[in-house]
């Protein structure tokens, strides 16, 4: 019995202590109200439970899916699987100046353009309104004049 069911169940003892009149408008009333909030407690305790059984099928869902891309992923040519292993930043083939990052203060991901960028190479989260820092890696071939 969930802590609400519990709460619902308490109410009810205490109306029925009172000995209410249930043939009065009030009685009836009180007595219909209880009746509610017992089977809305119910019903949120059987909600409860079907989110976490969802909970539990995503999550397994989600395992699959990265068995899967590992799998995909692990048989380039190259032998890398930087898809994978650069979880920060995952570039959006579908864009070519588009970029997927997780916000460290708020968890969502963003999407970002290079123009987005400000001087101090950070941009702005859209949606806790925080600086984001970027770093970049550049290849070691890479030489500046």
């Amino acid at each position: 019995m969930s802590e609400l069911s519990k709460k619902a169940a308490y109410i009810k003892g205490l109306a029925d202590g009172l000995d209410l009149d249930d043939k009065s408008s009030e009685g009836k009333i009180i007595m219909q109200l209880l009746e509610l909030v017992g089977d809305m407690a119910d019903e949120i305790e059987e909600q409860r439970g079907n989110i976490d059984d969802i909970d539990e099928l995503l999550d397994e869902m989600s395992s699959d899916l990265i068995d899967v891309m590992h799998e995909h992923y692990d048989n380039d040519d190259d032998g890398g699987d930087d898809f994978l292993d650069d979880e920060e930043y995952d570039y959006d083939d579908d864009e070519d100046d588009l970029y997927e990052i997780e916000c460290p203060h708020c968890h969502e991901d963003v999407m970002i353009e290079f123009d987005m960028i400000d001087e101090d190479n950070a941009i702005i989260c859209p949606n806790c309104h925080e600086e984001i820092p970027l770093e970049f890696d550049f290849d070691d071939d890479y030489e500046e004049d």
